[in-house]
């Protein structure tokens, strides 16, 4: 295994644990992608049809403004729901009756 190798490993186990822990990251880079994606595919269709590319240019920005304020408003619920709701909760105890150790991962990975 060469030094750009294992460089390489490590750029992508970073990916994979900064996506484990804030999943808003890659679903935030999909979801631009997708809309890239709709607005070259829809641009062409609509020039055809004769719309004008500033009108289309403007449809397109209040769908993508649209978008980012519905994301932020779920990631500011999953913050309220993960700091509010289930920090609250009380931790699961062990066969010896100590509290058992903290995860580094969100929940829904489990242990």
């Amino acid at each position: 295994m060469t030094s750009t190798d294992a460089q390489e490993y490590a750029n992508r186990s970073k990916l994979w644990e900064k996506s484990m822990k804030e999943p808003m990251v890659p679903i935030g880079l999909a979801g631009t992608l997708a809309a890239v994606m709709y607005g070259a595919v829809n641009y062409r269709k609509y020039r055809r049809a004769g719309m004008s590319t500033s009108v289309f240019l403007m449809q397109f920005r209040v769908i993508a403004q649209s978008m980012v304020v519905g994301c932020m408003t779920l990631g500011v619920g999953y913050t309220l729901v993960s700091d509010y709701v289930l920090k609250h909760r009380q931790p699961a105890k062990s066969s010896d009756g100590y509290e058992s150790s903290t995860y580094p991962y969100p929940w829904w990975i489990g242990p």
